[in-house]
């Protein structure tokens, strides 16, 4: 019990205090056990632990082999792949450790960090020229959430183009811990995948006419909804409110809340 705790909240083997209370049996009090909890919480370990828990959690190790296409993405490189993944991992402990916040405040907050890099993608003045800023994005901008940042964004993408189905499989798995099916072995994307079809501008239009398929309605009802809500964004994490021409409807639902745009699909997670 006493190794579980340490690495759940320290990322590390347990320390001599923690160590001398397992042999004396107080983890097996509960309010010994809880004075060991607190002061575990209170220890400046707690940051490491937190950062290795929530890695883990949203699927950071993805980051390792992120590409995106450079023609389709110009401004997006490694060094945009490793700030975007720190920018989370800042946000995170600011608002959990730092400010002892709510958990669920992280889908609806504006406050977060920035390096000159990655003000590029989201189109912000950084004034640092190395290294980090706090930023706070301001009521009515497209991003607010962890969910708007290029860390989920990106990452939820395809090379060269970005994807609802993936973005949404996401939610429903790393933050609704609800498993969705694998895709059957034979199934057609050619519709999907055609970004230049004149017919089917943007990704809603080409996912409706890829969910006629039979054994891909099922799944793609638990996870388009949702993803649609993360339109407004490419593949790189960038925003824009045209696809091909067309308007982007960011619209969608998460079980029976309706939302209009990515903030409110942050709202409805919280």
């Amino acid at each position: 019990l006493a190794s579980r705790l340490s690495f759940l909240l320290w990322d590390s083997a347990p320390d001599d205090e923690l160590l001398a209370a397992a042999g004396r049996g107080d983890l097996d009090d509960r309010a010994k056990l809880a004075a060991q909890v607190d002061r575990m919480l209170a220890s400046p370990r707690l940051e490491k632990g937190v950062r290795a828990f929530f890695s883990d959690m949203l699927g950071f190790d993805a980051f390792d082999a992120l590409a995106k296409d450079s023609v389709i993405y110009p401004k997006f490189s490694l060094k945009v792949a490793n700030d975007a993944r720190e920018q989370a991992l800042r946000t995170i402990i600011d608002q959990l450790v730092v400010k002892k916040g709510d958990y669920r405040d992280l889908f609806t907050s504006r406050a977060t960090f920035l390096t000159r890099t990655l003000g590029m993608v989201y189109r912000v003045p950084v004034e640092t020229r190395n290294g980090w800023e706090p930023h706070v994005f301001p009521k009515g901008d497209e991003h607010v959430g962890l969910l708007s940042e290029i860390s989920f964004t990106a990452l939820h993408s395809h090379p060269g183009r970005s994807s609802a189905t993936l973005r949404g499989k996401a939610i429903r798995e790393l933050l609704l811990c609800e498993p969705v099916p694998m895709p059957p072995a034979n199934v057609n994307f050619a519709i999907v995948q055609d970004t230049s079809n004149p017919k089917y501008k943007t990704a809603r239009e080409r996912l409706t006419a890829h969910r006629t398929q039979p054994t891909c309605a099922g799944c793609h009802k638990l996870i388009d909804p949702i993803g649609l809500g993360l339109e407004d964004f490419d593949g790189a994490g960038q925003y824009r409110s045209i696809e091909n021409g067309a308007t982007i409807d960011a619209s969608g639902e998460l079980d029976g809340i309706k939302f209009a745009d990515a903030a409110g699909l942050g709202r409805a997670m919280h």
